[in-house]
């Protein structure tokens, strides 16, 4: 019989099966400022290896291909590892893995950084850490990184709170992004270097409605009874200009070494 963390598991690896496409079409990117500090501070060089764990749907590993690393892509769930492969195909040095956070598939020691983008928040945290210290190669450096909606603005205000009223597990997804706040239990040190981007994207009504249901706590599109479209259009509308609206984000990088 499967354990209750086995089952919680389970179901984090496949909460995003019914939403791959949205994800894979409206989730936003990562800041170029955030890309150049890493590849500054590490020095980055072609020869290095680099594994991105809960890889997604390509959307971070395209802008680390950019470095000319060799570059691993785990991901555990099919629909979103499909979704992955159209994008990274064509990539020579690109590498898309079936893996977990806690069984990688990878060797011992071969890793220089490892990269969570938007995932680490669903990894078995002990598990993790070990599986981490077993692929890093010494001195190898791990960037765990988030982006977070700003809520600066009152379309951002009153959005969050569309969210809130529609979500179906809003309050339990926040907490585990709290995780983020005690890295230093993870890394055993706390020489973890944070850094923060401010990040806007603009987007229309169709972006916003897919952006929406590609969140893992928001009620799938084909189960929503149309309440929260009717309520994301009349937001949209009340603050639109020129056919977009202002999605800011704060995105977090912790960036340690073991």
């Amino acid at each position: 019989m499967a354990s209750l963390w086995q089952l919680a598991f389970m179901k984090n690896t496949e909460r995003f099966s019914l939403r791959a496409d949205k994800y894979d079409k409206f989730r936003p990117a990562y800041p170029v400022e955030m890309m150049d500090f890493l590849r500054q501070e590490l020095g980055v060089t072609p020869n290095m290896t680099v594994a991105e764990i809960g890889a997604g749907t390509g959307i971070f590993t395209e802008q680390l291909a950019q470095w000319g690393c060799t570059i691993y892509a785990v991901e555990p769930n099919v629909e979103m590892r499909h979704k992955a492969g159209a994008h990274l195909e064509a990539l020579a040095n690109c590498h898309l893995m079936n893996g977990e956070a806690e069984r990688t598939g990878l060797p011992d020691h071969a890793i220089d950084l490892i990269v969570c983008a938007q995932a680490f928040h669903w990894f078995d945290f002990d598990k993790t850490r070990i599986e981490f210290e077993r692929i890093i190669r010494q001195g190898g450096a791990v960037a765990i990184i988030w982006n977070m909606r700003s809520n600066m603005s009152a379309f951002e205000r009153e959005y969050e709170k569309v969210l809130e009223a529609f979500s179906t597990d809003l309050t339990a997804f926040n907490e585990r992004n709290q995780r983020g706040e005690n890295l230093a239990s993870f890394f055993g040190n706390d020489q973890i270097v944070k850094k923060i981007y401010n990040y806007e994207t603009f987007i229309d009504y169709t972006q916003l409605l897919g952006r929406t249901y590609s969140y893992s706590y928001m009620p799938n599109e084909e189960k929503d009874n149309g309440g929260l479209k009717k309520e994301l259009k009349k937001l949209f509308d009340n603050h639109e200009e020129n056919g977009r609206v202002r999605l800011s984000y704060k995105t977090l990088l912790f960036l340690g070494r073991f």
